[in-house]
């Protein structure tokens, strides 16, 4: 399968190239490319570079994930698309092509984002680029490099035990490796170690505000808010992500009060914290997306995220998922209401992280802590309020013995679909609580992390297999 890549005005001789990540998966190259000399030598290159790594998260590679994961779930429907095979029965295999490709992608983001900082950071003075502007690119490149570290961590290594060997690699920080690519998997400390310094930086040096398909500080301090949760350091995480609520408003970040809004408006959603631009179909993998254009119903096994009571009530659910059509009285999910291919029009974005998020991080932490009075308050924050339509005294019933099972459920209903983040909450749950994983669709609990791709196994003798492949 030809993998295309929308790589502008960056991508230079970079750090390594990915077909030395994954050996002869593909052979990348990118449409534009400049030289060392050229790369970087005055403000519209050092921008020029920046929009080269965010045009990076728009490969459909990425996005494509959500698909197969959503599969494993029993969230989608199994659209007849590339790679699907083995995710519904949680039996995929190391030589699966979304797998592949999800893998080299998301490596592909790490190293223009590598290649642009080496540049920025090591050139003295650039020509019309103020300090204050370096600085902010700085940031966003930062940033971007930590949610794609942070990606590749979840789906490829056991980012739920900080004990594990099976993290990432951490390719260096300069190209003097290039040509010697054989490096060992850091460990899941070591790599949440790596993430975290990315994500300081962000926070200290991106810009305060931005336009939601660009990252900020509150991206930076979202994600890491997300990181700390996975790290289980529940205190930190449940602080970081109240200081992302105070300080959205003055950053131009609010939730919305429409729940359709958030699809509607799509990647200019005011809740988003981070979203992919696309406005082009073959930008994003939006063929095969959730909408009724291009797929079917996902029938009772998206139901089955919520208690049946719950359906009945939750405004979300109504407004989303409910077919309003009596010749097809299936579940359909309207959370991608665009359809592809409209000249135009804004297609269906990638939404990976928004505002909402911070307030069932808050529960979790808070639960987890033994706080359910704080849990409950944050769960009220967000579900008493007319986008979702639940009254305080259904909060307060919710038993303490089920409060952290609420919590994922009323998640999982508010994201499914979005970032397959249902997916990692699923295997964080079940790795540190037992939870039971077959009502839920997931068929077989063998695999908690995707494999390795055979051939980037190939390509680095030092690279390690997940367990149980």
């Amino acid at each position: 399968m030809k993998t295309t890549h929308y790589i502008i005005g960056l991508c230079l001789t970079l750090a390594f190239t990915a077909c030395e990540l994954v050996g002869s998966l593909d052979k990348i190259e990118p449409e534009h490319k400049l030289t060392d000399n050229n790369v970087i030598t005055d403000a519209k290159s050092a921008e020029a570079a920046l929009n080269g790594v965010y045009l990076s998260w728009r490969t459909y590679h990425i996005g494509w994930m959500r698909h197969l994961l959503g599969a494993l779930t029993g969230a989608e429907n199994e659209v007849n698309i590339a790679g699907i095979e083995g995710f519904a029965e949680n039996e995929v295999t190391d030589d699966n092509v979304g797998v592949e490709n999800n893998y080299i992608n998301l490596y592909f983001v790490v190293q223009n984002a590598t290649a642009t900082l080496e540049h920025l950071e090591s050139t003295a003075a650039i020509q019309s680029l103020t300090d204050a502007r370096r600085k902010e690119i700085v940031g966003e490149v930062k940033c971007s490099r930590a949610l794609a570290r942070l990606m590749l961590l979840r789906q490829y290594g056991e980012f739920y035990d900080r004990t594990s060997a099976y993290g990432i690699v951490l390719y260096p920080d300069n190209r003097s490796i290039k040509g010697n690519m054989a490096l060992p998997r850091a460990s899941v400390e070591d790599s949440y170690r790596a993430i975290l310094s990315d994500l300081d930086e962000a926070i200290a040096k991106a810009p305060a505000t931005n336009t939601h398909y660009r990252m900020s500080q509150l991206t930076a301090k979202a994600i890491k808010a997300r990181v700390k949760l996975y790290m289980k350091e529940f205190s930190a995480a449940a602080t970081l992500a109240r200081e992302v609520i105070a300080e959205a408003p003055a950053a131009g970040y609010a939730l919305e009060d429409d729940f359709k809004q958030l699809f509607t408006n799509s990647f200019l959603s005011k809740e988003m914290l981070f979203a992919v631009y696309a406005m082009a179909p073959d930008e994003l993998y939006s063929d095969g997306v959730w909408n009724r254009s291009t797929a079917g119903p996902v029938t009772s096994k998206l139901a089955a995220a919520v208690a049946p009571s719950d359906s009945v009530q939750d405004k979300r659910f109504v407004a989303i998922y409910r077919d309003l059509d009596p010749e097809r009285p299936d579940i359909v999910n309207n959370k991608y209401p665009i359809i592809e291919g409209q000249a135009g029009t804004k297609q269906d974005s990638h939404y990976y992280i928004r505002l909402a998020e911070m307030y069932y991080l808050i529960a979790e932490a808070e639960a987890r802590l033994g706080n359910p009075t704080a849990a409950r308050s944050a769960l009220k924050d967000i579900l008493c309020i007319d986008r979702a339509g639940y009254t305080t005294a259904y909060v307060d019933a919710i038993p303490e013995t089920r409060l952290l099972e609420m919590i994922l459920r009323h998640k999982w209903m508010e994201f499914v679909t979005e970032n397959s983040e249902e997916w990692f909450d699923l295997v964080r749950y079940h790795a540190w609580d037992n939870y039971p994983i077959a009502p839920y669709y997931v068929k077989s609990d063998r695999h908690l992390l995707l494999p390795i791709p055979r051939k980037a196994l190939g390509g680095n003798r030092e690279l390690k297999q997940n367990p149980g492949y």
